[in-house]
């Protein structure tokens, strides 16, 4: 009588291979849909970038990560290899933990090559939002032994920096004047393990003969340790990326320890550690991890990413202060510190932004956050006006200050900004909005603090936070639901992002 049904376990693996196919799709509900067009950020194709760009050269046999992001869209995003090289992949989706959230692993949207082979290999990567919208990555990768230039605290072997057994001086990379040209002109310098002294201003300009790249050699830890206040690296050209570095000890004061000054684009700054940072107490304006002033007639630069970092006991000090950049993408940083004092708002996009903030986790500031917020977009200034969104943030401000803060100058406005899916616990969330044509909406956060919801003062605001705020009870200690809000909003509100199934 059942001639014509499958063996189960044949009809388990064919249902299981059809879900698997879309298993990174959300029900309706547990995502938000997008407010702007998903935009490719980096890598950009080879008609925009300089051939010696850090996603287009790579050397036989060391393994080579790449990071390949879009902004904007309907996150989580899908990632896929369309042409690649033998032995290349990429983290496609994210993890599943036990409790049924998904995470981003290391491998998410990330390229990997353990051990390229020498050739001329064109990539496609292509990635796919909630809504099925796909944007194409597109490029080409050249690995051959001419790309890098390999550097130790102490010169190894010949020390001309062609390998990793002559590895050069660092001191000899950045030299004794601005303008001297670098023996690492034009390559990706490779810095190995050890402590790395910077006495002077570390130029970045490919038209003064300088390197516009720095990384570390896959798995090692190089740190660099300022020896004087003021000392930075100064960014102005295109294609710059800096990676797996750890900067420690850089003392700043109105400006960046990473400062872009002209109209430059396609810069990224990916899984650095920055740590016991400062800015100068007795300054209260654009100290910061990375500072881009503001451009002639403000013209925005394109495609900046700052994404993977990490800020351990950096006080008085914001992870960025950007004029005029757009589309920009800030992604998974994680900043912490014990220290009692905040001064600077940590994500501070100023006049002239186009900007995509998520999924950061600022936590335990202390006790005294700024005033104006840990999270404060759009603070503009010269009538500017900036769009964009914040979003998937955890942001934890156990101080007196606020959590988050729209639009503290009243010369500024904003065109369209969107503030939803984050969950803010442990002070006010502070909606204010002094110039009445602003335009914020405000939706699906969670929001844990004394006053029990939004303090919002102004109708520029269209606030629906789903009703998931209060004094206490709404998350515990890592920031996830709990309780009846864990029943009623999970995967719908707050930073979460949950597969809608049951564990």
């Amino acid at each position: 009588m059942n001639h014509h049904r499958l063996p189960l376990t044949l009809l388990v693996l064919l249902v299981s291979a059809v879900w698997g196919a879309e298993d990174w799709r959300l029900p309706a509900g547990h995502f938000e849909p997008a407010r702007f067009p998903l935009t490719a950020i980096h890598p950009r194709p080879d008609s925009e970038t300089s051939p010696e760009a850090y996603h287009r050269v790579a050397h036989p046999g060391m393994r080579w990560d790449c990071p390949v992001r879009a902004a904007f869209g309907a996150y989580p995003y899908h990632a896929q290899i369309v042409t690649g090289p033998a032995g290349m992949t990429i983290g496609s989706w994210l993890a599943k933990q036990p409790d049924g959230e998904l995470t981003e692993d290391a491998a998410y949207c990330t390229l990997t090559w353990l051990k390229p082979s020498a050739g001329t290999h064109p990539i496609a990567v292509r990635i796919t939002d909630q809504e099925g919208k796909t944007v194409d990555c597109t490029w080409t990768l050249v690995v051959d032994e001419q790309h890098h230039y390999f550097v130790a605290p102490v010169a190894t072997g010949k020390g001309d920096g062609s390998s990793r057994a002559d590895q050069a001086a660092f001191s000899g990379v950045y030299g004794a004047s601005d303008k001297d040209p670098s023996p690492a002109k034009g390559k990706v310098v490779v810095l190995a393990t050890g402590s790395y002294p910077l006495t002077t201003a570390f130029h970045l300009v490919a038209a003064w003969g300088k390197p516009v790249s720095i990384m570390a050699y896959p798995g090692d830890r190089p740190e660099i340790v300022a020896q004087a206040p003021g000392v930075r690296f100064l960014a102005n050209s295109n294609d710059i990326m800096l990676t797996g570095l750890r900067l420690r000890g850089f003392r700043i004061s109105n400006a960046g320890i990473i400062s872009t000054y002209n109209h430059v684009e396609r810069l990224s700054v990916w899984r650095n550690s920055f740590v016991d940072c400062a800015g100068d107490p007795k300054v209260n304006n654009n100290e910061s991890i990375w500072f881009c002033a503001r451009t002639e007639g403000s013209v925005k630069r394109k495609h900046v990413m700052l994404a993977e970092n990490t800020f351990e006991g950096c006080v008085d000090i914001a992870a960025f202060v950007f004029y005029a950049v757009g589309p920009l993408l800030s992604e998974r940083d994680v900043f912490t510190t014990t220290e009692a004092k905040i001064v600077e708002p940590v994500w501070f996009p100023k006049a002239v932004c186009d900007f995509d903030l998520r999924r950061h986790r600022f936590d335990n500031p202390g006790t005294g956050a700024p005033p104006y917020g840990v999270l404060d977009a759009s603070n503009n200034v010269e009538n500017g006006t900036a769009s964009g969104e914040i979003r998937y943030n955890f942001v934890r401000a156990r101080a007196d200050g606020a959590a988050a803060f729209w639009n503290a100058s009243a010369t500024a406005a904003t065109k369209a900004c969107h503030d939803y899916r984050n969950t803010y616990i442990g002070a006010a969330v502070v909606a204010k909005d002094w110039k009445k044509s602003n335009h914020v909406d405000f939706v699906a956060n969670v929001m844990q603090n004394p006053q029990g919801g939004l303090a919002n003062d102004s109708a520029g605001f269209a606030v629906r936070d789903g009703e998931c705020h209060g004094k206490d009870g709404i998350v515990d200690q890592a920031g996830k639901l709990t309780g009846a809000a864990l029943e009623r909003f999970r995967g719908q509100r707050g930073y979460h992002i949950y597969d809608g199934r049951r564990k």
